[in-house]
């Protein structure tokens, strides 16, 4: 796991490594279960989730203390990770469905993390007035194309807030701040950040 983070340019230490690990083996068993994700091999869960998932660290500045809203978060990525890696954010991780809500409890409360789950569709919970316009950071993997993601995502953010998006290479994208990187299994990301 070390050599894999270091490629990445991302510092790992002992702790780190010992929540990804729990966090792996958790998601790994409750997957067989609950269909949680398609990636369950060690190193796929590695470069994959957890790497794919923060080496947004590299190229972005998140400011201590910063409100974070994970949106179709899943099996908790990128929250979980980006939590894990700053343990000064606060997370909230927000799921269409109830099942991954009940996971994500189970696994805050396994990892020792702080962090509020939320059964909603992003769309909804965006103009309810407790969660409309208080995030800094709006987090989205995999969810849905860039004029659909605003729609789900913007409500959530403060006026200067940003949106990060995952997306592979595919997608056409005409605003916002682009990054591209490569994960130690030579695949190709594109991380897209746009500010409200």
């Amino acid at each position: 796991m070390k050599e894999f983070f270091k490629q990445s340019g991302i510092e790992i230490d002992n702790l780190k490594i010992e929540k990804l690990r729990a966090y792996s083996e958790f998601l790994k068993d409750y997957n067989k279960k609950v269909n949680l994700t398609r990636i369950t091999e060690d190193n796929d869960i590695i470069i994959k989730h957890f790497i794919d998932s923060v080496i947004v660290l590299n190229y972005i500045d998140i400011p201590q203390g910063a409100k974070l809203v994970d949106v179709g978060t899943g099996a908790g990525f990128p929250g979980v990770p980006l939590k894990i890696f700053r343990p000064d954010i606060e997370i909230t991780l927000v799921d269409s469905l109830n099942k991954r809500i009940v996971f994500l409890e189970q696994l805050l409360k396994l990892l020792e993390i702080e962090g509020d789950c939320v059964h909603s569709r992003g769309e909804d919970l965006s103009k309810n007035s407790e969660y409309s316009g208080q995030f800094d950071i709006a987090t989205a993997r995999a969810v849905a194309k860039i004029p659909d993601l605003k729609k789900y995502t913007m409500g959530f953010l403060k006026t200067g807030g940003r949106l990060l998006a995952y997306k592979d290479l595919k997608e056409e994208i005409t605003e916002g701040n682009s990054y591209i990187y490569k994960l130690p299994n030579g695949d190709d990301r594109r991380l897209i950040e746009i500010t409200k």
